[in-house]
């Protein structure tokens, strides 16, 4: 797929995609056919758009799914062939304290630098019941899953994962929550060693997006803190 040459993020077939409340941000004719920007961070957008909302996910639940079946583990091999195989999806979790947006710094890959919360969701796991399980789980703070709102979905195509052979790539599927904490909760957060290193930041939106133009963030972010300023959350 080509790349945005205005933002610099992947392109989609403009022909081939039509979600509602997703205005394309730049459309360019390549080999005959439309490709369409529809990053947020796209340096064409402009007052004259229309409004771009967050796109929701939405649930449907077949009477008799096996909600209780039990877990299959998979050893090294079958993980990685999986990965190497399927689209992951992921709970991530902004966390926001008095205005300032809370990144952790990641050890392992697809992303060992700033990040947020998060991690897999499980098969038979509600979204808001997979953030809650995985921000415990990474910060030793137990929050009640209302607390959790959603308010994105982004697919990411990392080039690198911890597993064998480290550069075959991670494709997931992003569903992001934002999660108000008191001082007092950001003070009580207790990252797992494993996951993280004990560098972290609390940043104003302008202070990360100043960080995000400097390629210091990853530029996924700018999508992310976009979509928390639209929707009034920060």
């Amino acid at each position: 797929m080509p790349k945005c040459q205005n933002c610099g993020n992947l392109m989609v077939r403009a022909d081939m995609y039509d979600p509602e409340g997703v205005v394309p941000l730049t459309i360019v004719t390549i080999e005959e056919k439309p490709w369409a920007c529809i990053s947020s961070v796209c340096k064409d957008s402009s007052q004259n758009q229309p409004e771009r909302r967050s796109v929701m996910l939405k649930i449907f639940i077949e009477d008799g799914f096996p909600f209780e079946k039990e877990p299959v583990w998979l050893d090294d091999k079958s993980y990685s062939d999986a990965i190497s195989s399927l689209v992951f999806v992921c709970t991530d979790t902004v966390v926001i304290c008095e205005g300032k947006i809370f990144l952790a710094k990641r050890r392992n890959e697809p992303m060992a630098d700033w990040w947020v919360i998060g991690g897999r969701m499980k098969f038979g796991e509600m979204p808001d019941a997979s953030a809650t399980r995985c921000f415990k789980r990474e910060t030793k703070l137990a929050i009640p899953p209302h607390r959790f709102e959603q308010f994105g979905i982004y697919m990411v195509f990392w080039k690198t994962r911890a597993q064998e052979p480290r550069n075959a790539g991670t494709h997931s599927l992003n569903i992001l929550f934002a999660l108000e904490l008191t001082e007092e909760e950001l003070k009580s957060i207790c990252l797992d060693e494993k996951e993280y290193t004990k560098e972290t930041l609390l940043l104003y939106p302008n202070q990360l997006n100043k960080l995000i133009k400097e390629e210091k963030i990853h530029r996924y972010f700018g999508a992310v803190l976009t979509d928390l300023i639209n929707q009034n959350i920060i």
